[in-house]
């Protein structure tokens, strides 16, 4: 049977991702710890060594350029998200991820090295002679220069 033009599948999937991704946090909770749904963005939890969590249920290769990267970032620098609320900033995402990309290992990376890659795919993006115009605002706002100490200074809070 060929695919509705109203099948909302893939959005269903991601919510029921998201609510998997709360429920387990409930699991994981400590004393003095509470779990939030869609208050600080997807799943936050709060109190000692809070997180906020950003699921995304997609089953696309992780790229460079991957908008699940680069729009999640792009929220966590906004002025009006309080990042120092958070000690761990996690994309938690069902994509696979090629072990040349710059995201393999992530999470073993140092703050400098992580730092270096965002920089680095950022200035390989300004040498592109076609660009997208979404991709284009999301790494100019995040790598503005009003916003460089916010990114250097939670570097190492990113992880997925």
């Amino acid at each position: 049977m060929a695919k509705q033009s109203n099948d909302s599948t893939p959005t269903v999937k991601g919510i029921i991702y998201q609510f998997l991704v709360a429920l387990d946090k409930c699991f994981e909770i400590q004393e003095g710890q509470s779990v939030y749904i869609e208050t600080h963005g997807d799943v936050s939890v709060l109190g000692k060594d809070s997180e906020q969590i950003e699921s995304k249920f997609y089953n696309d290769y992780l790229t460079e350029l991957d908008h699940n990267i680069w729009k999640t970032l792009n929220n966590w620098i906004k002025d009006d998200f309080d990042i120092d609320k958070f000690n761990s900033l996690i994309l938690l995402t069902t994509q696979k991820v090629r072990v040349n990309s710059p995201w393999y290992a992530w999470n073993n990376k140092k703050k400098g090295e992580k730092l270096t890659i965002l920089l680095n795919i950022n200035k390989k993006y300004l040498k592109k002679s076609t660009k997208s115009k979404e991709t284009k605002a999301f790494l100019d706002f995040i790598f503005d220069e009003s916003r460089r100490k916010k990114l250097i200074k939670n570097t190492t809070k990113i992880l997925y």
